[in-house]
């Protein structure tokens, strides 16, 4: 089986949630041969079920056609499209000017654009740019043959359920078998992109509200978007003095974080599509803050675990000190003991649920 994946340079930067997806599969699935594009020579260590495609076309915007021309007259098995790539042209148009045929045109659900547009944190009218990008968007959910992804609360919420196969999200969350050493401490941790979608206003909030002795700590890229890089660099350097930032962790030195780092990672999202960082540190058996409807969080209660935590709604004000402070109070209330059983318990899940390989044949071939 042959497969198009719309990405470009996996395995060569940093990874943020979609890549490390498409690397997870790439990895795991060695019976598939996947095509990606890249820019970057001499990658080492590739598996050997990969073949790029060179070009220095960007992705985005325009370069979307330069991009497909380096993969012109081609056939694929499957042609994998994620879904925050919502162009002008239906992709099937472009494709075929472009000579590029396929059996079958799917739509990976990493997190659509509309959703973090939704929820900038810029005070303009953006109702006319949401419409445009949300029929986009639309259009591309429509006209594929299926879709997949790790949350099923994300399809429902986008309207894809008719034609949407879940993958298991165990392949993809990080793995703690051994016991890590707990103590409390009076920080806030934020690890992710900084950008409204992942809960970063909300994290500010609660940091800035919170009483003298809590500090800041926040290790993540910026935000894909200018206008919002230079929003929240100017926020969180004008909320106050008590805030770490490091942004420039490697994979390996976010997983020592998960294993050594101590506080309450913070996960106020409200429109995430997973949130895999929130799903590594709860395996990690960290503290955390997490809004009640997170799918990570959802994903390992309807598995049966107990998940330790200070569990919010997503109504709360976390601009109210007597709110923040009760937060706080909950923080203190966690043990260590709880924390291992908890890490524990999704591990011996995760174990059990990420055995299979080659998983995305299924996927693939299931429509």
């Amino acid at each position: 089986m042959k497969v198009l994946l719309l990405c470009k340079n996996l395995f060569a930067l940093a990874p943020n949630g979609g890549s490390r997806v498409y690397e997870n599969i790439v990895l795991n699935n060695p019976s598939i041969d996947f095509f990606f594009f890249t820019d970057i020579d001499g990658i080492i260590g590739l598996p050997r079920n990969i073949n790029l495609i060179s070009t220095t076309a960007s992705i985005y915007g325009g370069g979307i056609n330069q991009l497909l021309d380096a993969a012109r007259g081609n056939h694929f098995d499957v042609v994998d499209w994620p879904d925050w790539l919502a162009i002008e042209i239906d992709p099937r148009t472009l494709l075929a000017k472009y000579e590029i045929t396929f059996d079958k045109f799917c739509v990976a659900l990493h997190g659509s654009s509309s959703l973090v547009l939704a929820n900038s944190p810029f005070k303009v009218d953006l109702k006319s740019s949401l419409r445009s990008l949300r029929r986009l968007e639309n259009n591309l959910y429509r006209n594929c043959d299926f879709a997949y992804g790790i949350s099923r609360m994300y399809a429902d919420r986008i309207g894809v359920t008719n034609k949407f196969k879940l993958v298991e999200p165990a392949h993809f969350i990080k793995k703690f078998p051994n016991r890590n050493g707990y103590f409390h401490s009076a920080n806030f941790i934020f690890l992710g992109r900084r950008e409204g979608t992942k809960g970063f206003g909300n994290f500010l909030s609660l940091l800035s509200t919170s009483t003298e002795e809590w500090k800041g700590e926040i290790y993540g890229p910026d935000s894909y978007s200018w206008e919002e890089y230079r929003y929240w660099n100017l926020s969180t350097y004008a909320a106050h003095e008590k805030v770490k930032i490091d942004t420039t962790l490697t994979e390996d030195e976010v997983t020592d974080l998960l294993k050594y780092r101590r506080g309450f990672f913070t996960f106020l999202s409200e429109f995430d599509s997973f949130n895999l960082a929130c799903a590594d540190a709860l395996s990690s058996g960290q503290a955390a803050i997490v809004y009640e409807d997170l799918p990570a969080l959802r994903y390992f209660q309807e598995k049966g675990v107990r998940i330790e935590a200070v569990i919010l709604q997503k109504s709360i004000d976390l601009m109210d000190e007597s709110q923040v402070l009760k937060i706080q109070q909950e923080c203190q209330r966690i043990r260590p003991l709880q924390l291992e059983v908890m890490r524990n318990d999704i591990n011996t899940i995760l174990r059990k649920e990420s055995i299979e390989l080659n998983y995305m044949e299924k996927v693939y071939g299931s429509y």
